[in-house]
């Protein structure tokens, strides 16, 4: 009896062991299928994500030559700005060079008392009268000699309460110059009072130069005699050398580097 027992509870162990080895052989084959597909599904994220790379740097590129593009077309348009630029400098240039020629044999008479009457033809005589007087000529020949007479208003002369301008177009420079030396030696004077004679100028080139003010006020301060040129060139002698400032950037370099000179 007890060996028969004892084989039926080998047998029930072996039967045990079996159906222990199935379920697990299971296990494992159930275990190893879900690792294949996490797997599988873990290198089709890879694929996907190498694809997501690729397509990644193919857009940079794109994106990269785009930009490419781009910075070579604003150069482009930079070349371009510059070159339309400077064309449009030379051609206001060109255009106050004609400007300062149709204004070349004009003056600009300052503090003439005006007539009551604002009568134009009273003012063409009487500024024809000083003006022959001035510079020694008979009023019939300084008549001939006057083209056009004209008021005008002006800034300085409202802040001023001064009379207003009067323009004076004369045949020739010859004769503008002759009036301009004869100011700068013994200036002009009506019923007492100073007479202001100046070269007629487009506006441009009278705002222009107030820039250049730091450096004209010491010139004459110092007494150095100085001369414009258009379009805007400034020349003087100073400590034996003919200097020519250009632009406003110029005139402060020269001022950094021989402000002694001119204290």
């Amino acid at each position: 009896m007890a060996k028969k027992g004892d084989k039926e509870l080998q047998l029930a162990m072996e039967s045990l062991e079996k159906k222990f080895n199935d379920f697990m052989k299971e296990m494992c084959n159930k275990i190893t299928e879900k690792m294949e597909e996490m797997i599988d599904g873990i290198k089709g994220l890879i694929g996907n994500l190498k694809n997501e790379v690729i397509q990644v740097k193919a857009e940079k590129k794109t994106v990269n030559q785009k930009v490419q593009d781009m910075e070579k077309k604003m150069q482009e348009l930079e070349g371009k700005i510059d070159t339309v630029t400077t064309d449009v400098k030379r051609f206001e240039d060109y255009m106050l060079k004609l400007e300062c020629n149709a204004m070349e044999t004009c003056l600009r008479l300052r503090g003439v008392p005006e007539n009551l009457r604002e009568d134009v033809k009273e003012d063409r005589k009487e500024v024809i009268r000083i003006l022959a007087a001035f510079i020694d000529l008979q009023p019939e020949e300084m008549e001939y000699q006057c083209d056009m007479v004209y008021r005008i208003n002006s800034q300085y002369a409202r802040q001023k309460n001064l009379s207003r301008d009067i323009i004076v177009q004369l045949p020739t420079k010859r004769t503008k110059e002759e009036i301009l030396r004869k100011q700068y030696r013994d200036p002009l004077k009506v019923e007492g009072t100073e007479i202001g004679i100046m070269k007629e100028l487009p506006r441009k080139i009278m705002q222009d130069r107030k820039k250049y003010r730091k450096l004209t006020d010491k010139l004459r301060g110092k007494g150095v005699r100085y001369r414009w040129e258009i379009p805007q060139r400034l020349s003087f002698y100073l400590k034996g050398a003919w200097i020519t400032i250009k632009s406003v950037r110029e005139m402060e370099d020269f001022l950094v580097n021989h402000n002694e000179d001119l204290d």
